[in-house]
């Protein structure tokens, strides 16, 4: 069970919404800027667009708090502690739906994400913090 504090990050309400669906989450992030701990190789080639799963089969060892989550994540066979600060995600995406959000303003972000009753895709919600990427697999 991933550690995190009383109050939740409202991305986290999404990994969450993914993870609970039986789907994995799918991040990308901007991988510039210092407070993101990833291996140098990674942050130098993919820059503003680094992508990865966070597939609950495999030993994350995820913490979360209001800043950011860390976990233990694989990248060409070796793994590392990895620090990942909310503000620098740009899109949370369900791998097997194609469905998501785009943060398009991550240092206003809002307390609550709704989500749909009905299958917990995550909904644009009001003022437009966020925006919805649908898609999936054909």
């Amino acid at each position: 069970m991933p550690k995190t504090t009383s109050a939740e990050h409202p991305l986290k309400k999404i990994l969450d919404a993914i993870w609970n669906a039986g789907h994995t989450p799918r991040v990308i992030l901007d991988a510039t800027h210092k407070d993101v701990i990833v291996p140098e190789y990674l942050r130098a080639k993919h820059k503003t667009q680094l992508v990865f799963d966070l597939q609950a089969n495999y030993p994350l060892n995820i913490e979360f708090d209001m800043e950011c989550f860390r976990a233990d994540l694989a990248f060409s066979g070796s793994t590392t502690r990895c620090t990942v600060p909310w503000r620098r995600i740009s899109a949370i995406i369900d791998r097997d739906t194609g469905n998501g959000v785009r943060v398009t303003d991550p240092e206003k972000m809002i307390d609550e994400v709704p989500l749909a009753d009905e299958d917990k895709t995550p909904v644009e919600p009001p003022k437009r913090k966020f925006g919805v990427i649908q898609g999936g697999k054909k």
